[in-house]
């Protein structure tokens, strides 16, 4: 009499249809269990308080340096697996330049401004602080590889000095806007975009509906581009009278 030897299911069979299953899930596995396994960085805490990229001491003075050429993240999670210091987030930034208007050894700051980009609040923010610190008798130097449509050089609108990188350029030609259409892509599916419109500057079925801006969504995009520019503009000239003229008759090179 001969007895069969049982045999055992395993779970995932590593035939070449689940192998790609597999790895999927184990890396997301090893994702999961990574990032909860990383303590929680907190955005301030009172063992490490907000500080600059570096300082050099002049005499009984301090120069503070911020290094914005790679951006500030909002959170610490924004360094990805590890994380970042929270003094090297925007936060510590704010709070760093403002412990600055309140030090009597901090005598200037140096911002490097490289080619990162910021957005409109931010920059009216690192701005305003700029002008207190010139104000409080410390002074603001920034420095940027070049200065194009982006918001450098509204930061550096509030700068006492401004300087540029020998092979950089000032690129203020004004503003342009993109819109994408998709009514083309849609006809070749077969899908034809039902949207309720109202309001003839209620541009936004547009895109789904047509294969070109309407006047009046063309019209409504050049007035807010209209605008920016115009705002941009004034607050350089606020800060540096006469340099306006200088901004609508670019670009400029370093020279």
């Amino acid at each position: 009499m001969s007895h069969k030897r049982p045999t055992s299911t395993p779970l995932i069979s590593l035939n070449s249809s689940n192998v790609p299953r597999a790895l999927t899930c184990a890396l997301l596995c090893g994702v999961l269990i990574a990032s909860c396994s990383r303590p929680r960085q907190e955005e301030s805490s009172a063992s490490e308080a907000p500080v600059p990229s570096a300082s050099v001491s002049y005499g009984d003075k301090t120069v503070l340096s911020f290094d914005l050429s790679s951006g500030a993240p909002e959170s610490t999670d924004a360094g990805g697996l590890f994380g970042i210091p929270p003094s090297r987030t925007y936060v510590g930034l704010i709070s760093a330049l403002k412990d600055a208007l309140d030090t009597e050894d901090v005598g200037s700051v140096y911002v490097n401004l490289g080619g990162g980009s910021l957005d409109w609040a931010r920059a009216e923010e690192l701005g305003r602080l700029f002008e207190e610190l010139r104000e409080g008798g410390k002074p603001v130097v920034c420095h940027a590889h070049a200065f194009g449509n982006s918001l450098s050089l509204f930061v550096a609108r509030a700068c006492d000095r401004v300087w540029l990188s020998p092979a950089g350029d000032v690129e203020t030609v004004g503003l342009a806007g993109q819109v994408v259409f998709l009514k083309g892509v849609l006809d070749k599916l077969g899908v034809q975009a039902d949207f309720l419109h109202m309001g003839k500057y209620k541009s936004f079925a547009e895109q789904f509906t047509r294969e070109e801006p309407s006047p009046e969504a063309r019209e409504s995009l050049t007035v807010v581009l209209g605008s920016i520019r115009a705002t941009w503009i004034d607050s350089v000239k606020k800060q540096r009278p006469g340099a306006e003229g200088a901004l609508e008759d670019g670009p400029w090179s370093a020279d």
